[in-house]
């Protein structure tokens, strides 16, 4: 229980802009055979601003103590580079000397000893720190070959090819990246096997398969990287394994899929061939409780991060243990609807947002849910659905507008 209370603490007391993450450092069991939550460590600071040149120390702590052997990293390069900044083996990170560094940086720091767990802060250098701009725009309003009557979700294959699902007229396309149509996933609108009737997301796994979130037809499809149909499961109802609102989906490291049900209110989670495995969450307000649920990725970590369409974003570990919350609706002037969300390969967090002109920006926050920046597309009545980042760091953006829809591709600097 110890490890439980502690992170409530955190959130009560403003916390929960601190990276927490648990580490394998002691692991025991309780006398009802429960094994109880290790250590936690957090990373500070989170988030720095600095100058060209300028230096600034991070450290890990666990437990009030502080971490030895750390590995770390800048822009996942061990002690980082001259262009975008350097960091020794005791944690101080000198900022690069000329402006040709990019805007923001990665800091990670690798806990040795713990598996995979790293973690993650952000440095924003010199005047121009995260900005984003448009570097690229495609699509338009009306029905065939890129064109969209409701663009939804937006997803990268194996390929770096981009899948755009269209919940209106319920097709599911595939486009290069300068936006020229590939072709089609499934057989458009319908309730037989292969065709959607409004559907929400998709993912591609390891194996280059896709997996649809087929709404209301309360199922997930699966197809070949070729676009076969191979398999369905999911039907409607509240019960084990069943959904009444599919909508966002990400693949943990184990191929296991996170499914977002917005009507049950909870987490479904599935094994790669579609065995229900488990689920969390019902709706309310507490911590760990969802106010429709929408958006959903796992972060490199396998932290699982939600965003309830009316606030807060939250992160969970993998079992679904809450862990702490951020990026409160705030009405009346601010956000008050948070549609989806994206995670980068350095676990930032990309919600799209609307206020309560229903004007739609991407915000973003680190990995411990600190906020880094925000923008809006590039017309003021532009809403953004849902986005993708790549490799490299553009977000490509499914937007809808009166007089256009389609995607925009924006580019760090």
């Amino acid at each position: 229980m110890m490890g439980r209370v502690s992170f409530l603490n955190q959130r009560k007391y403003g916390a929960r802009h601190v990276a927490c993450v648990y580490l394998c450092l002691a692991v025991f069991c309780l006398g009802d055979g429960v094994a109880a939550s290790p250590g936690q460590a957090t990373i500070r600071p989170s988030v720095v601003k600095l100058a060209l040149g300028e230096t600034t120390r991070f450290h890990v702590d666990t437990a009030g103590s502080r971490v030895a052997g750390v590995r770390w990293l800048v822009n996942d390069v061990e002690g980082g580079t001259a262009a975008s900044g350097t960091i020794d083996a005791g944690g101080l990170f000198r900022a690069p000397a000329t402006a040709a560094a990019p805007g923001e940086v990665s800091i990670r720091a690798s806990i040795k000893g713990s598996g995979s767990t790293s973690l993650w802060a952000t440095v924003l250098i010199g005047p121009t720190a995260a900005r984003y701009r448009l570097v690229q725009r495609w699509g338009e309003r009306g029905e065939g070959a890129g064109r969209f009557l409701g663009p939804h979700g937006i997803s990268l294959d194996n390929d770096g090819h981009i899948i755009v699902i269209d919940s209106v007229s319920s097709r599911v396309s595939r486009y290069a990246v300068d936006g020229r149509f590939l072709g089609e996933v499934g057989s458009g609108a319908g309730s037989e096997r292969g065709a959607f009737k409004a559907p929400r997301d998709a993912r591609v796994d390891a194996r280059g398969r896709v997996f649809v979130s087929d709404a209301d037809n309360h199922r997930i499809q699966v197809f070949s990287p070729e676009g076969r149909l191979l398999q369905l499961f999911g039907q409607k109802g509240s019960g084990r394994g069943e959904l009444l609102r599919a909508h966002a989906l990400d693949f943990d490291q184990r191929q296991r899929l996170y499914v977002a049900d917005v009507d049950n209110s909870r987490i479904a989670v599935f094994s790669h061939s579609g065995k229900f495995l488990f689920a969390w969450g019902k709706d309310g307000r507490q911590p760990g409780e969802f106010r429709a649920p929408h958006g959903i990725g796992v972060d490199p970590n396998g932290d699982v991060i939600v965003s309830n369409y009316y606030g807060p974003c939250q992160k969970f570990t993998p079992k679904g243990e809450f862990l702490f919350d951020f990026a409160p609706a705030q009405p009346p002037d601010g956000y008050i609807h948070f549609h989806s969300m994206a995670v980068d390969r350095w676990g930032n967090v990309y919600l799209t947002a609307r206020d309560r002109l229903q004007r739609g920006s991407i915000v973003k926050y680190n990995n411990n849910g600190d906020f880094i920046t925000s923008w809006r597309l590039s017309a003021e009545d532009l809403v953004v659905e849902s986005v993708t980042i790549d490799a490299q760091g553009k977000v490509y953006a499914a937007y809808r507008g009166s007089g256009r829809m389609g995607v925009e591709v924006y580019a760090p600097g």
